[in-house]
């Protein structure tokens, strides 16, 4: 796919950051941790013909969402039934991750431009305008509590809370209703992170029957400043850090088993 060229003025990150947190959008009024499950399993399931769908690895997952302020509404697991999610290869550190990267999405995303977390992954190495952002989380006994039993289910003990962390790494999306208002986020780990969002914007797409779709993204920084799909411009030839490493200053790397323009649903740019 061509990519765009990417001309943004720092102001308009620096701009984005929070600007929609007085938003009075709650989780009663966004997607309930029932359809979540049953569409994070139905994007992320393989067949034998066709194992990775969605590239990278199959690996099980967690997506959080959150709300216009980042209040954690729902938390679900990918695995099926009977899968101890405290052991998956997923990782448990994924759950966490998942929150991190829906926080990451619905902090710097506004009603003028979308932002996925992994947008973020260039401008916040050094020499960017994000780098040195600081990543906070609550305490672990508020992210964990002490029964793993709840963990992906409506009594995940993340629910109700503002979990925070910053992290410039694929997956999150934010969420906008049919008047490209920002209502929320979400966000995936678990498998690759090119996957992870991959898997996101398919979930994004299908949710309240394309309620939330890419259609509804008022501009990003991809498509020609439509939306906010991955840009992989990165010229792994170029030092980390400098203007030449990513051709638009918002690139992410190429993961294992990148997706491709056939299984990654429109959601990567220059694959």
């Amino acid at each position: 796919m061509k990519i765009a060229k990417i001309l943004l003025v720092p102001a308009l990150i620096a701009g984005s950051a929070f600007a929609g947190s007085a938003m009075a959008n709650t989780c009663a009024a966004l997607p309930k941790a029932d359809e979540l499950k049953k569409l994070f399993v139905q994007v992320s399931v393989g067949t034998a013909e066709n194992p990775t769908p969605n590239g990278g690895r199959a690996h099980h997952g967690w997506l959080t969402l959150v709300d216009s302020k980042g209040v954690v509404c729902a938390v679900v697991h990918s695995a099926p039934a009977g899968i101890d999610v405290t052991t998956d290869m997923s990782g448990i550190g994924h759950r966490e991750q998942s929150a991190k990267k829906a926080n990451t999405s619905v902090s710097f995303s506004n009603n003028e431009v979308a932002l996925a977390s992994g947008n973020l992954y260039v401008p916040s190495m050094p020499g960017g305008q994000l780098f040195g952002t600081i990543s906070s989380t609550a305490d672990s006994l508020a992210i964990n509590g002490s029964d793993s039993a709840k963990w992906g289910t409506t009594k995940d003990p993340m629910i109700g809370k503002i979990i925070g962390g910053y992290a410039p790494i694929a997956g999150g999306l934010p969420l906008y209703n049919s008047a490209k208002k920002k209502v929320g986020a979400i966000g995936v780990s678990g498998d690759t992170f090119c996957t992870s969002h991959v898997v996101a914007w398919k979930v994004r797409e299908l949710l309240a029957g394309g309620s939330y779709g890419v259609a509804n993204v008022p501009g990003g920084i991809a498509n020609g400043y439509t939306n906010d799909a991955l840009v992989q411009d990165i010229d792994p030839a170029q030092v980390p850090g400098t203007a030449a490493y990513s051709k638009g200053g918002f690139g992410f790397v190429q993961c294992l088993n990148n997706p491709t323009n056939a299984n990654d649903g429109g959601s990567i740019e220059g694959n």
